[in-house]
């Protein structure tokens, strides 16, 4: 006779399936955004320097503030992109004018992530508030306090009795 006990049969395991709320999504929306408007803001600081110093701009000063925005978290590939595009003839006022054209596109582009991130800003508020809603009605469901609504209650400051045009009771 065997003693040992026969051990059920295991179930292989099932992957488990990681639900992402739609809240998960905006709120990574939202740290990428802010994270994009906060290198914008260094490159902009750059910028900012570039302008001052307007004719007299070099190629050596653009690529001194291209290695710190490189340092801020622009990827070395865009501040490649951007480096390319300048011009490398014409001194110090063609270099002045492409550095007065790429601060108006930064300026347009600052204001389309902002916007952006203010409708990320709004909808995760709203998708928030739907959660919580929905969170309230699946307690009052489980709670079983689903009542009927209420009849309104009586306004104090009316006098008791029948409202205004009311007729009187017939033999009376």
């Amino acid at each position: 006779m065997d003693t040992t006990a026969q051990m059920p049969a295991q179930m292989p395991a099932q992957p488990q399936t990681t639900k992402i709320s739609p809240l998960d999504v905006l709120g990574s929306q939202f740290d990428k955004l802010t994270e994009g408007l906060g290198i914008m803001d260094k490159v902009r600081l750059g910028f900012d320097r570039l302008l001052k110093m307007a004719d007299t701009v070099t190629m050596d000063d653009l690529i001194k503030e291209a290695a710190e925005w490189t340092g801020a978290g622009l990827p070395a590939a865009k501040v490649a992109s951007i480096l390319a595009q300048a011009p490398v003839n014409g001194g110090g006022q063609a270099i002045g004018d492409w550095v007065k054209k790429q601060d108006q596109d930064l300026t347009q582009n600052e204001t389309m992530l902002k916007q952006q991130l203010e409708a990320t800003r709004h909808q995760m508020g709203v998708t928030a508030l739907h959660s919580l809603g929905g969170q309230h009605a699946m307690q009052m469901a489980q709670q079983g306090q689903a009542q009927a609504p209420q009849p309104p209650a009586p306004n104090p400051m009316m006098p008791a009795g029948p409202g205004p045009g009311a007729t009187a009771p017939l033999g009376g």
